[in-house]
């Protein structure tokens, strides 16, 4: 599996907004994601498979205005990436 995998893994098991900093250095069921992880939820946000915006834009949230956040866009009813982390 690869990082943009268990990123979006991690993203998919989360269902809400998650603020870069939690992609960063983090051990999940699916494997280490190491120093990357955000620089690969920005390829994936850049590939149109997520959305990004400043967690102050983000109603009700508890992390820094300044710090961005990505969620898993969605496509008519299912998220993208799918096939991807299946199994």
């Amino acid at each position: 599996m690869t990082n943009k995998e268990r990123v979006l893994a991690l993203l998919r098991s989360k269902n809400c907004w998650v603020a870069s900093y939690d992609l960063y250095k983090v051990s999940t069921r699916w494997g280490w994601i190491g120093s990357s992880g955000d620089r690969r939820a920005r390829e994936l946000r850049a590939d149109g498979i997520l959305e990004s915006t400043f967690a102050k834009n983000i109603k009700g949230s508890k992390v820094a205005d300044n710090i961005v956040c990505f969620r898993i866009k969605k496509k008519e009813g299912q998220h993208y990436g799918e096939r991807a982390i299946a199994g």
